[in-house]
């Protein structure tokens, strides 16, 4: 899934196990609300994508964080990005890099770590492998299903041909004498 805006949506992969996220590479748990539950109910113990805007992370020092701290989780800091009203602050959960956009009145320079919280009614989710929204439309689990090439009697003739190659067979004249050709059947 990829989506317009600046910065970009942050996709955390991971699994959900009894009714709560495991983003990857992290001991952290993000937990759902019920609604959410509900939604990926068929994605119990399966890989899913878990989507947030930077502008829906609620950095724990402001007054909105209360209201939705059943969702936090930490961000491991990186680059702090200054832009005169609005901080952007680049980090990691996991292994996985998000960008968490705060107001500048929070002083975050020189931390480590920060806890922000979901806003859950703005979080959306991903079918990791088919990469398709998961909405309540569309909430069964799929697997991505690789198209199957068909079998034509001219593509098994190239293949063999072509095999004959990789296996040594020995030059063979075509039937009207042009030029020597590759026969898998006089392999010995």
């Amino acid at each position: 899934a990829g989506f317009i805006g600046t910065p970009a949506m942050n996709f955390l992969h991971g699994s959900l196990k009894n009714g709560v996220f495991y983003p990857d590479g992290t001991e952290q748990t993000i937990a759902l609300t019920a609604e959410q539950k509900e939604l990926l109910k068929n994605y119990e113990g399966k890989r899913l994508v878990y989507g947030v805007r930077p502008e829906n992370l609620v950095y724990s020092g402001s007054s909105r964080y209360e209201e939705h701290k059943n969702c936090s989780f930490k961000v491991k800091c990186g680059i702090i990005e200054k832009l005169g009203d609005t901080v952007n602050v680049h980090g990691t959960v996991g292994e996985k890099e998000v960008v968490v956009k705060i107001s500048s009145r929070y002083c975050v320079d020189g931390m480590e770590e920060i806890t922000v919280a979901a806003e859950a009614s703005e979080v959306r989710f991903f079918n990791e492998s088919t990469t398709l929204a998961i909405t309540a439309e569309r909430n069964a689990y799929e697997e991505k299903v690789e198209p199957v090439q068909e079998v034509t009697p001219e593509a098994v003739e190239e293949k063999k041909g072509l095999l004959s190659k990789f296996k040594g067979g020995k030059p063979k004249a075509k039937n009207n004498g042009d030029s020597p050709v590759f026969d898998p059947e006089d392999e010995e």
